[in-house]
C-alpha cells in the first residue's frame, strides 16, 4: 500500500481493444501514398539525377588537369609552373588532343582574378575549361 497510496490505476478506464488493425492500415496507407504521390528523390536522393538526360548533356571527360593552390602555385603534368609556362604547356598539349578540356582544381582561397587569368590562358590555348573547388582540410 505504501507504493500506491491512492490506488489511481483502478480508477482509470482500460485502453480500448481492437485498435491493433489500425496500425497496419496506417502503414499500408503511408506506403500507398509514397508509391503514388511521393517524389523519387525523397527515397533515393542522387540516384536518379545521374540518369537524367539533362545531366548527361553537360558531362565532360577532361583530357588534362591542373591544381591551383592559394599561394598562386600551379601544378600541372610537368610539375610546378608559372602562368606564362602554363600557357606554353597548354598550347603544346592542345595540339596533341582532338577536343582538349582542362579541369582546374582550385583551392577555396584562390582569388577570382587569378582564376580568371588561368581560364583565359586555357581558352586562348583552345581548351574547354571545367572548374572544381578544393576545400582546405581544416574547414
Amino acid at each position: 500500500m505504501i507504493t500506491r497510496p491512492l490506488d489511481l490505476a483502478s480508477h482509470l478506464t482500460p485502453p480500448p481493444r481492437g485498435w491493433d488493425a489500425l496500425f497496419y492500415v496506417n502503414v499500408g496507407l503511408i506506403g500507398l501514398f509514397f508509391t503514388l504521390f511521393a517524389s523519387r528523390y525523397v527515397l533515393s536522393p542522387g540516384l536518379v539525377l545521374t540518369t537524367m538526360p539533362a545531366a548527361q548533356q553537360d558531362k565532360v571527360s577532361t583530357t588534362h588537369f591542373i591544381t591551383v593552390r592559394a599561394s598562386g602555385q600551379i601544378y600541372a603534368g610537368p610539375g610546378l609552373l608559372s602562368l606564362p609556362q602554363l600557357g606554353k604547356w597548354l598550347q603544346d598539349q592542345a595540339v596533341t588532343t582532338d577536343q582538349p578540356s582542362l579541369l582546374v582544381l582550385a583551392h577555396a582561397d584562390v582569388t577570382l582574378p587569378e582564376l580568371t587569368e588561368i581560364i583565359n590562358t586555357a581558352r586562348q590555348a583552345g581548351f574547354k575549361v571545367v572548374l572544381a573547388e578544393d576545400q582546405p582540410a581544416g574547414k
